[in-house]
């Protein structure tokens, strides 16, 4: 399944548990405790940052499944593949679908966000949605006239 089948398939699911977003990332950086921060700016320019635990199999097992085939490659050592690796510095600069679930932990009552897909989204898509999105205040604009 490409990309573009798995973005389908994710907006089109149910959303309960889940919620979705379009988001642009503006950094991504790993900190000396071994978790991956993905600084994120929405349409409206609100900031959001996602961490995530490198250390944890969970968040490895997701980075790997949403974005192998979209800035993965394998390494390579006299000719073989020898590892998985990821050029997570491809998703600064782009806009990309996170779908994110949160639960609270019975025990303590801690609210978490985990992100569940990380999806890159053409250019071409952000250029109809922020068109259909201006279209749509302009519209908003002329009823307030009235």
């Amino acid at each position: 399944m490409n990309s573009l089948d798995s973005i389908f398939k994710f907006f089109n699911a149910p959303s309960e548990p889940y919620m979705r977003a379009i988001l642009y990332v503006d950094e991504v950086y790993r900190s000396s405790d071994q978790m991956l921060i993905l600084k994120t700016t929405d349409f409206n320019n609100q900031t959001m940052a996602f961490t995530l635990n490198l250390q944890n199999r969970y968040d490895v097992s997701m980075l790997f499944s949403s974005l192998f085939n979209q800035v993965g490659f394998n390494g390579q050592r006299d000719g073989n593949d020898v590892d998985m690796k990821l050029k997570l510095s491809a998703l600064i600069g782009r806009w990309t679908l996170f779908t994110t679930q949160q639960y609270t932990d019975p025990n303590t009552g801690t609210v978490y966000q985990n992100v569940r897909d990380i999806f890159l989204i053409p250019q071409s898509w952000i250029t109809t949605v922020s068109s259909a999105q201006q279209h749509e205040e302009n519209l908003g604009d002329n009823h307030d006239d009235e």
